[in-house]
């Protein structure tokens, strides 16, 4: 449902602000949810991302989510043995 750069941008802010995108609800394609965070390496910058695909309501998106909590663990503790900064993740 983007269609315009103000849309975009505000997108790309709350992707920033949870430091994942989330993808859920016939976004891209139907039945298919998923999401990704960005891993770090020694320079801090994104080197890779970690995704997680499923079939839509087989993993709980929610904020507060043992999924979301997870990703951001493994994401963060990759990025560290990868020499980013404890800043950057």
């Amino acid at each position: 449902g983007v269609t315009t750069l103000e849309q975009a941008r505000a997108q790309l802010a709350g992707v920033k602000a949870q430091g994942m995108a989330v993808m859920s609800r016939d976004y891209f394609a139907r039945g298919v949810e998923a999401v990704a965070a960005p891993v770090f390496n020694f320079k801090d910058e994104i080197t890779m991302a970690i995704a997680l695909v499923g079939v839509e309501g087989s993993m709980d998106l929610s904020p507060d989510s043992r999924t979301l909590a997870e990703l951001r663990r493994a994401t963060r503790e990759l990025s560290v043995r990868l020499g980013a900064t404890p800043t950057a993740v």
